[in-house]
């Protein structure tokens, strides 16, 4: 299996419970629609252990392969999910990496 994680930035000006409410009602059903996507988890932001705030939260995309994830990310859903980021998101600010999970615990 391997996950795409995302550090998604509310947009300037939008509210923690705009942002969160916006990313939960109206983006959350759009990403669902991925073809082969098995696996979906939000991590809004609580609280940070420093003074900065690197992101208002983290997105976790799970694929059974590199090959399915390749699949889902041509697709029209993709390009739907993709254009409604820059509806609540700050896309200057993201970052994504392609991670292969190895749980320990």
């Amino acid at each position: 299996m391997i996950k795409v994680i995302a550090t998604l930035h509310r947009k300037p000006g939008m509210s923690d419970d705009e942002f969160l409410g916006y990313w939960k009602d109206v983006h959350v059903p759009l990403v669902a629609r991925l073809p082969n996507l098995i696996g979906y988890v939000i991590n809004p932001l609580l609280d940070t252990m420093d003074d900065a705030r690197p992101y208002d939260g983290v997105a976790e995309l799970w694929f059974e392969s590199r090959e399915r994830f390749e699949d889902a990310m041509a697709s029209p859903e993709r390009v739907a999910a993709r254009a409604d980021l820059e509806k609540f998101t700050d896309l200057t600010r993201m970052t994504r990496a392609i991670v292969d999970e190895e749980r320990i615990l």
